[in-house]
């Protein structure tokens, strides 16, 4: 199975900045108990992946940081000085469903169980692949079964996580549906608030804020500012191998996510539904950048979608 397709990404030079190809040797390592893989640059930790949250029941990375530490996704769970708004099911960088066959995973209303790995973390490879079993409402019937794989990769300007999903079922027929809250979502950190902190929204198109950039498609999204007078920033792009290109739902208290199940949610033209049949198999990809590195431009961020896309084709 190919790799990449959900990226993440650190800048911690100045501009310009330089992208590696994927071939760069990568020094991640990673540590596992029960229910988490801490990731690790170094000696720096950079996010942890849980997958056995008796109260988040889905997969998420949590605590994502720079190579220079500095966290860019709300601690999870809130403390008591950020927003306790979506508390549990906005956990940190998170894929996650309002509606597929009428269940919402979302909301943490029908769970998704980690199965097992399919290839354990490894620092040969920086990374790992899981199998993950969307249940029903009633956590007795699999839905669906999800195949991802993330890999690791270093660079000057930071690191790369590259994600692949394929959802399939042995058993029935299945479908996406139609809500404002389906794809890949990331919680920002409480600074990062557009709202009342200081961030500030971008999409490939030109457009700023929150408010111009709902419901739009892009290419991509940036939202970014400054934490400790370091310009940080998380930058969420769409794989061009998706069946089509995602709407955005773009939130100013530090919420956004690529959507392209919820055509009418997002107020862009009919009720969509993607069904799947039975033994086929639906691809679905991702890119996230984290860049920690001041001026970036629209132009510069431009070039890292078009790195990404080239990542996403091999």
């Amino acid at each position: 199975m190919k790799l990449y397709h959900l990226i993440i990404a650190i800048s911690c030079i100045l501009l310009p900045i330089t992208i590696l190809s994927a071939e760069e040797t990568n020094p991640f390592r990673f540590e596992q108990s029960a229910g988490e893989i801490v990731i690790y640059l170094g000696d720096q930790a950079l996010a942890s992946y849980l997958y056995d949250d008796p109260i988040t029941t889905r997969p998420y990375f949590a605590h994502v940081k720079t190579k220079q530490g500095t966290q860019v996704t709300r601690n999870h769970p809130p403390k008591a000085d950020d927003p306790q708004d979506h508390g549990t099911y906005h956990p940190g960088i998170f894929l996650a469903f309002g509606d597929i066959n009428g269940n919402d995973y979302w909301r943490l209303k029908a769970p998704v169980r980690h199965s097992r790995f399919i290839a354990a973390p490894d620092s040969a490879s920086s990374g790992f692949t899981v199998e993950n079993q969307y249940l029903d409402a009633t956590a007795t019937k699999t839905v669906c079964i999800e195949t991802c794989h993330y890999q690791f990769l270093s660079q000057p300007s930071g690191y790369l996580i590259l994600m692949k999903s394929e959802f399939t079922s042995p058993d029935d027929d299945f479908y996406f549906g139609d809500q404002e809250e389906m794809g890949l979502g990331v919680r920002m950190a409480s600074p990062l608030r557009e709202k009342d902190g200081n961030g500030r929204i971008l999409n490939s198109n030109g457009k700023l804020t929150a408010k111009e950039t709902w419901g739009q498609l892009a290419s991509w999204v940036d939202y970014s500012g400054h934490i400790h007078d370091q310009q940080v920033g998380v930058m969420l792009m769409t794989d061009p191998g998706n069946i089509r290109p995602s709407w955005w739902h773009n939130r100013n208290y530090g919420l956004f996510a690529a959507n392209l199940f919820g055509r009418k949610a997002m107020q862009q033209g009919a009720a969509s539904k993607l069904p799947v049949k039975q033994g086929e198999t639906f691809h679905l990809g991702y890119g996230v950048y984290i860049h920690e590195a001041e001026g970036l431009t629209e132009t510069d961020l431009q070039s890292v979608y078009e790195n990404y896309t080239k990542l996403a084709k091999e």
